[in-house]
């Protein structure tokens, strides 16, 4: 999020625009000082390449609905505006970012502990299931079973050709063989 709300002055080579990040960092009284350039720039560029790949994957699959885990105070859910989302919070984050984002047609916020895949079950799975476009944006790292459990929940959730961008640690053992 700050790095999009304060994206003119740091990076304004990246075109990302955001105006619902740099409103909800004034609101929350935000202090880009206490981050450095470098920081907020790699941030940026991170925020950039994930932002194209979900124009991507929404180009070749227009009525894909997308789903943010633990998205926090990010924005990516409301810069896709025309897309179906949901983002998955624990809920104290989900009142938090539904008292503080601009509700819009198409986005849900819900609440749910990743840890509890039951979350899964409203994304509209069964014989007619779609195709997700899931991006884990949690800074906060899964341990391997909770991460097995999401995997295998996303997997009997989606259909062929959804896609998955998870913050995960490859030398972390999902499954002991």
């Amino acid at each position: 999020m700050v790095a999009a709300a304060t994206r003119t002055e740091v990076c304004p080579d990246l075109g990302l625009q955001d105006s619902t990040a740099q409103g909800l960092f004034v609101a929350l009284g935000g202090n880009r000082d206490t981050f450095s350039i470098g920081e907020l720039r790699c941030a940026a560029f991170r925020t950039q390449v994930v932002d194209q790949l979900t124009e991507n994957f929404f180009e070749r699959n227009p009525s894909a609905l997308g789903v943010g885990l633990w998205p926090l105070l990010g924005t990516r859910s409301h810069r896709f505006d025309s897309q179906l989302w949901v983002d998955v919070d624990a809920p104290p984050v989900a009142d938090l970012r539904r008292r503080f984002l601009p509700s819009r047609p198409g986005w849900l916020q819900q609440a749910s502990c990743l840890c509890n895949a039951a979350w899964v079950d409203g994304l509209g799975g069964g014989p007619s299931r779609q195709r997700l476009f899931v991006m884990d944006e949690s800074v906060l790292p899964l341990n391997a079973e909770v991460m097995m459990r999401v995997l295998d929940s996303l997997s009997r959730g989606g259909s062929v050709g959804s896609e998955l961008i998870v913050a995960f640690d490859a030398h972390a053992p999902l499954r002991q063989v």
